[in-house]
């Protein structure tokens, strides 16, 4: 690990002196470490050079697996806070988090609700009504294949020779073509008024 972080501040600093390199590596030892107890020592005790703060870092290090080697009670007890934070395949604080709306995702793993059609207390269900499906509660959506086929059948109800291919916003009904939608203020099904027209092209 020395040897690498004296390569390292030879590319970056080839105009340093070799005093000088070390303590640029020292000052990156200290910014570096992680571990709160030895970040700590680093502050409140300075090392004057790589050799003592690699020291310090080793004396550090053997005191902590001498504490947990003689201390089985509190590894003990962590390892029970552990298993009661690890319940049923998910930790705890998940769980907290998951019974907020937006962080409450449906996964695809967990079994379906037995109860069907919208709910209250469901997210998706308040936000969406019937139409939501990620949460499951309103079955699955309508066949596209059907759809399709319907729409291969229908003609535009207002010229009677295309097949519709627009929907209007907001009611989204699809019962005229695009020609016909652009000409409307109105949708002919419920009388609502048409913000826009959007056009549909079929996948095959």
């Amino acid at each position: 690990m020395v040897s690498e972080l004296r390569r390292l501040a030879w590319g970056a600093f080839p105009e340093l002196s070799h005093a000088e390199r070390e303590v640029e590596i020292l000052k990156q030892v200290r910014v570096g470490v992680r571990d709160t107890a030895l970040r700590r020592e680093f502050i409140e005790r300075p090392s004057l050079s790589l050799s003592q703060a690699l020291d310090t870092a080793q004396r550090m290090a053997q005191l902590e697996a001498t504490n947990r080697r003689n201390s089985p009670k509190f590894s003990h007890t962590t390892a029970s806070v552990n298993e009661k934070a690890y319940v049923g395949g998910q930790w705890a604080r998940r769980n907290e988090l998951s019974e907020r709306p937006w962080i409450n995702v449906p996964d695809g793993s967990q079994q379906r609700p037995r109860q069907f059609g919208p709910q209250q207390k469901c997210y998706y269900c308040r936000r969406f009504g019937s139409k939501a499906r990620a949460c499951g509660h309103n079955g699955p959506s309508p066949d596209t294949s059907h759809n399709r086929e319907a729409m291969k059948s229908a003609t535009c109800c207002v010229c009677m020779n295309d097949n519709p291919n627009s929907v209007f916003i907001p009611c989204g009904h699809v019962v005229v073509c695009y020609v016909c939608g652009q000409k409307l203020d109105q949708c002919p099904i419920c009388r609502n008024s048409i913000s826009s027209v959007m056009r549909i092209y079929a996948v095959c």
